[in-house]
């Protein structure tokens, strides 16, 4: 097997290749890539990704995963908020995946997600939601609900964040 690797490591990507990172994960191949130097998607699609800052990171669902595919952001505490902010991750070869989805809260009364927001227009490139008031949670849950049709692909998205005023 070593043989095998230090052949095949003849056609590894460079650090700087634009194709690193931009395969698909199938977490059912394992975590590391035949070179054993990656972890899946180079540990890059994880659901805390959306929600550091950096466009350059992002999540991405199972791709056998079946919507509704849920996100679940925890903020520590309640938190207020009357914006949230998506970004479905596209590129020259990434397409929007999400036709329709859901915002949702968590509502610790009834121990039940409730629905502040949804959009049949899909997330694509930065939108912001507004117009649903004032929210207080301390679970967010974003929940893309149906794939435009003619992708057969699930969502990926690079950013998750929310605004109050």
């Amino acid at each position: 097997m070593n043989r095998i690797r230090e052949a095949a490591a003849h056609f590894a990507l460079c650090d700087d290749s634009p194709l690193v990172d931009a395969g698909r994960y199938n977490p059912h191949l394992g975590s590391e890539d035949f070179l054993g130097t990656h972890p899946g998607a180079n540990g890059t699609l994880t659901a805390d990704e959306p929600t550091d800052g950096s466009p350059a990171t992002r999540w991405a669902a199972a791709e056998d995963a079946a919507y509704p595919v849920t996100l679940d952001i925890g903020f520590g505490t309640d938190t207020t908020f009357d914006q949230v902010s998506l970004d479905e991750y596209t590129d020259s070869g990434t397409n929007p995946r999400v036709r329709t989805f859901a915002l949702q809260r968590w509502d610790t009364g009834t121990g039940t997600w409730v629905t502040f927001a949804s959009r049949d227009t899909g997330i694509g490139h930065d939108l912001t939601v507004t117009g649903f008031g004032g929210v207080t949670t301390s679970l967010l849950q974003v929940a893309p609900t149906g794939k435009i049709a003619t992708e057969q692909y699930t969502p990926t998205t690079t950013e998750i964040a929310v605004y109050d005023g």
